[in-house]
């Protein structure tokens, strides 16, 4: 202590130097758990994203069915086309 009663400049500046320290280390640990969060966040994030992808997929439009023939005609001359060549084949050997 100084005469008047007062801390002496050595005593002020180590309080003032551990009070520094003090808030040095509460902002450090701030800083760390705004990482954690938003690591979280970002895994969420992704997850989000992957669950959108999988339900686009799902979503997506399915082919129609290949439209039926408009007559039974087109396909009889092919067909006893073939029919006569395996009877022509079965008579010659």
């Amino acid at each position: 202590m100084g005469r008047c009663g007062c801390p002496t400049t050595s005593k002020v500046s180590t309080a003032r130097k551990f009070g520094q320290a003090a808030r040095q280390q509460q902002r450090e640990k701030e800083d760390i758990l705004a990482m954690e969060a938003l690591k979280k966040m970002n895994i969420l994030l992704a997850l989000f994203v992957a669950i959108l992808v999988m339900v686009a997929n799902g979503v997506s439009a399915a082919e129609a069915p290949a439209p039926g023939p408009s007559s039974d005609a087109t396909l009889f001359v092919p067909t006893a086309f073939a029919s006569f060549i395996a009877l022509a084949f079965s008579l010659l050997f």
